[in-house]
C-alpha cells in the first residue's frame, strides 16, 4: 500500500492547527497515511501541546510532532522531510500549512494527478477565507486569488502550502531541500521548484485538490499586501538569479526588470479611475521594487 506522510509546519496557531488536524481525519483517501507536525515555537510549544491532546484522545492516522527550536520556515520544512523520508519511509510527502484545511478528496486528487501525469510535484488551488470582509479591491487582489489552471502538466508551481512531492523527487536532491537562506524571508519553496525544474522535474496541477486558507484581518490590509508583494518580488528574483539567469549578465536581468517597471507605469492612468486597478498597479509596482532591491543585493526578511 502506498504510504503518504502529511507534514505540517506550525507557529503559534493552536486553534488553526487543531481545525486542520480534525479536517484531515475526514480524508477519503484509503492509502496508508501518517501526519507529522513541526512546532517552531520553543517558548510556548502550543503546537506540541495540540498534537499531544489530539493524539491522546484517539486519532484516525498515526500522529506525531517534533520541536524545531531555531527559527526559520526552511529549517522546519527540512525537519519534516527528514522524518517523512527517513523514519516513516514515505512514498509521497504532502505539504499543507497550519492555517489551512482541505476538502475531503484533497489527497486522492493529488495522488490521482501524480499518477496520471507522471509528475514529481503536484499542486492544487488555495482559496482565501477572510476573518473580516475586506474591500472588494483587496479581496480580488492577486495575492488572495487561487491559481487557476486546467488539470495537467505545468512548467512550474509556485507554493508549498498545497503540495504533493514524490519520494524519488526528494531523494534526487541533496539535503537541505529548502534553502536555509530563505528561512526568515519566505520564498524557499520557489527556490526549490526552480532548482527542481533545472533538473528536469515534471510538475502538474490538480483542480480538485482544493484547500482553504484563513486570512486574519491583519492580512487583509493594504500595508500587508504591499509588504507581501515586495517580498515576493525580492525572493523570486534571488531565485531567478540563481537558476533562471545563472548564465545571464546582471545588466541584462536589470534591463528586463526595468522593462517590467515601464509596463507598470503605463497602467498609472487607470490608477485614478478604478479602485481595483489601483491595488493591482500598486501590487505589481511593489513586486518590481522587490526585484530591484534583490538586484542591489538587498534580501528582505519578512518574518525576521
Amino acid at each position: 500500500m502506498t504510504r503518504v506522510v502529511i507534514v505540517i509546519p506550525t507557529y503559534r496557531r493552536p486553534q488553526s492547527l487543531e481545525r486542520l488536524l480534525r479536517e484531515l481525519e475526514l480524508q477519503s483517501c484509503q492509502e496508508s497515511v501518517a501526519v507529522v507536525v513541526a512546532d517552531n515555537d520553543p517558548i510556548d510549544c502550543s503546537g506540541l501541546a495540540t498534537v499531544d491532546k489530539i493524539a491522546n484522545a484517539g486519532y484516525r492516522f498515526p500522529l506525531s510532532a517534533v520541536l524545531v527550536s531555531e527559527k526559520g520556515v526552511s529549517l522546519v520544512r527540512n525537519a519534516l522531510l527528514r522524518i517523512a523520508l527517513s523514519e516513516l519511509e514515505a512514498d509521497f510527502v504532502a505539504l499543507i500549512d497550519d492555517d489551512e484545511w482541505p476538502r475531503a478528496e484533497w489527497l486522492d486528487a493529488l495522488l490521482q494527478a501524480q499518477t496520471k501525469f507522471s509528475a514529481g510535484v503536484v499542486a492544487g488551488p488555495v482559496v482565501s477565507v477572510f476573518d473580516e470582509i475586506p474591500s472588494r479591491a483587496i479581496a480580488t487582489c492577486r495575492c488572495f486569488q487561487p491559481e487557476r489552471h486546467d488539470d495537467g502538466p505545468l512548467p512550474i508551481v509556485w507554493g508549498a502550502c498545497n503540495l504533493l512531492i514524490t519520494r524519488d523527487t526528494l531523494m534526487g536532491l541533496e539535503a537541505p531541500w529548502f534553502d536555509p537562506a530563505y528561512g526568515l524571508s519566505g520564498g524557499e519553496d520557489v527556490e526549490l521548484f526552480m532548482r527542481l525544474r533545472s533538473q528536469g522535474c515534471r510538475f502538474a496541477w490538480a483542480n480538485n485538490a482544493r484547500v482553504f486558507e484563513q486570512v486574519p484581518a491583519t492580512r487583509s490590509r493594504l500595508s500587508w499586501v504591499m509588504r507581501r508583494a515586495f517580498r515576493i518580488g525580492n525572493t523570486d528574483m534571488f531565485s531567478q538569479l540563481r537558476w533562471r539567469y545563472a548564465r545571464s549578465p546582471k545588466v541584462f536581468v536589470a534591463l528586463r526588470v526595468i522593462g517590467q517597471a515601464i509596463v507598470v507605469a503605463l497602467g498609472l492612468p487607470f490608477f485614478l479611475l478604478l479602485p481595483r486597478a489601483r491595488i493591482e498597479i500598486l501590487y505589481q509596482s511593489m513586486r518590481v521594487f522587490g526585484k530591484l532591491a534583490a538586484l542591489g543585493g538587498i534580501h528582505y526578511d519578512e518574518y525576521a
